[in-house]
């Protein structure tokens, strides 16, 4: 069993480092114990002095120091008073906060020099400006592309061209398309490496890009519902107005990207 004895109630002060702690075990008992074993732990920092009851041992470790009674057979008849005197300076008692409070200091301190300590500098690639020119020349291309499949697909929609003629046409640009938007992919990756600055304008572009895909399928979507007479006419345009805004906001996006490219190519 342990015990915390309250201080004022067992421990005598004699002078301003000298204590003396006195406790009766067991007052009233009627039966024998054949091994009684008393430890006592002294404050942190204390220093144990001596004892008026024996026989006992002491052990010690970095910051405390125990004392321990072993008595055999011990019944009513044997005297269970204990009595040692110790040392003690108040300082220890604000010792373990002190301690804390410094290990968080120097903790928090070695963050900071850790935080301010100049990092390496990130690797910069130089980058060929053939590669932006070559970038930037075959997102036009890619543009021009798309924006002639759009106009045979409004051509074939409204009877202008047969249809023939329009699956031979989509083919052709399909296939350069695919040629292109793999080109510009390599070219990304190499452009990407660059630095930082080129990671980020890329990722501009291929956010917008998601971004323009995803409103010129919700336009198909919801002008393949409206031929069938799902939506109503003012939820329909509603709609197209609001996907085409989307739209817009992606294409302005990208085309200031590329402006950016062509100014550092001149």
């Amino acid at each position: 069993m342990t015990y915390l004895l309250p201080w004022e109630n067992y421990v005598n002060k004699g002078s301003w480092r000298d204590f003396n702690l006195t406790f009766t075990l067991f007052e009233h008992f009627d039966w024998t114990i054949r091994k009684l074993v008393v430890n006592i732990k002294l404050p942190e920092g204390a220093e144990f002095r001596s004892s008026l009851t024996n026989p006992y041992s002491l052990q010690k470790s970095v910051f405390q120091e125990t004392v321990t009674f072993t008595l055999y057979n011990a019944t009513p008849f044997h005297d269970l008073d204990f009595s040692i005197s110790y040392r003690y300076l108040v300082f220890w008692a604000s010792f373990r906060p002190t301690l804390w409070i410094g290990t968080l200091v120097i903790i928090l301190c070695a963050v900071a020099l850790l935080w301010k300590a100049p990092r390496p500098p990130v690797p910069i690639i130089p980058i060929p400006l053939e590669d932006l020119r070559s970038f930037v020349d075959s997102y036009d291309k890619k543009r021009s592309l798309v924006s002639e499949l759009e106009s045979i697909e409004q051509q074939v929609r409204k009877g202008k061209i047969p249809r023939r003629r329009y699956k031979v046409r989509k083919r052709t640009l399909e296939g350069r398309l695919s040629v292109l938007s793999r080109n510009l992919t390599d070219l990304s990756e190499k452009i990407r490496k660059a630095g930082p600055r080129y990671a980020d304008i890329m990722r501009q572009i291929e956010v917008a890009e998601t971004e323009l895909e995803g409103a010129e399928t919700d336009i198909r979507r919801i002008r393949a519902r409206y031929r069938r007479k799902e939506i109503s006419a003012s939820a329909y345009h509603k709609l197209l107005e609001d996907y085409h805004r989307r739209r817009d906001r992606a294409k302005t996006t990208i085309d200031g990207v590329l402006l950016r490219l062509r100014e550092e190519i001149r």
